[in-house]
């Protein structure tokens, strides 16, 4: 790779790491934000960190929904507190945005010069590749993976189980159902205390399963932790000594 070519990267990446500490700065300062739906029947609020902190439901709510789209109601005030906080962030990232900033140390893997070091080197490294299956397809595969576990579902439940709710892989809330049996003569506290819980609880859920652990399972992990002699390889059948 020609210097110039190099350093041009180098540059940028030290532009994008300097945006990214504005950025995070902007998330530390950012408090938190409220919503309330258009007849004021449910107020929800998210916290510093955009997890749900709160959830009031008044006690005349059937005036502005059916017991039927009370959920919904929730969910459209989730989504709006969600965005008044992120409209907050991003003003108080252009307020960061020139900040002087140093860029951070680029942290990379370290990986053993024997391994890439000439003919041994290069039969190292092949070496590596076959034991994870070979570089066809490699990142393919992890990105199908990944999509496929972004859209996988975790379930969440409230307490005595009213109220259920359901988030993707990436920890965002795609569905909250509520009881319809128990609604009508529950407590408007209770909804929305058991409907936090199943939020709260299908997060923790997705939490359980990060996208690290996708990539740490793939091949492309395997072969990261073979060459960071992380994990041992399979010798080939020419490095097996013949008795």
């Amino acid at each position: 790779m020609p210097a110039d070519d190099l350093e041009t990267r180098l540059r940028n990446r030290d532009d994008l790491d300097r945006s990214a500490q504005a950025f995070e700065q902007a998330v530390r300062e950012t408090g938190p934000a409220s919503a309330t739906s258009e007849g004021g029947a449910v107020t929800v609020e998210v916290d510093e960190r955009g997890a749900v902190s709160s959830i009031s439901v008044r006690d005349d709510w059937q005036r502005e929904a059916e017991p039927e789209l009370l959920a919904a109601l929730i969910l459209t005030a989730l989504t709006e507190a969600d965005g008044q906080r992120l409209k907050t962030v991003l003003e108080a990232t252009g307020d960061e945005i020139d900040a002087p900033r140093r860029p951070r140390v680029l942290q990379r893997p370290v990986i053993e010069a024997r391994h890439l070091r000439g003919r041994a080197g290069d039969a190292a490294l092949r070496s590596a590749v076959d034991a994870v299956g070979g570089m066809r397809g490699m990142v393919e595969d992890l990105k199908r993976s990944m999509l496929e576990a972004a859209r996988t579902p975790h379930l969440g439940r409230s307490s005595s189980g009213h109220a259920r709710a359901t988030c993707n892989g990436l920890g965002h809330l795609t569905a909250l159902e509520l009881d319809g049996r128990w609604l009508p003569s529950a407590h408007s506290f209770n909804i929305g205390r058991e409907a936090r819980e199943a939020i709260l609880d299908a997060q923790r859920v997705a939490s359980a399963h990060p996208m690290d652990q996708v990539v740490a399972g793939s091949r492309v992990g395997r072969l990261q932790r073979i060459l960071t002699d992380q994990e041992p390889r399979t010798p080939t059948a020419e490095e097996i000594p013949t008795p």
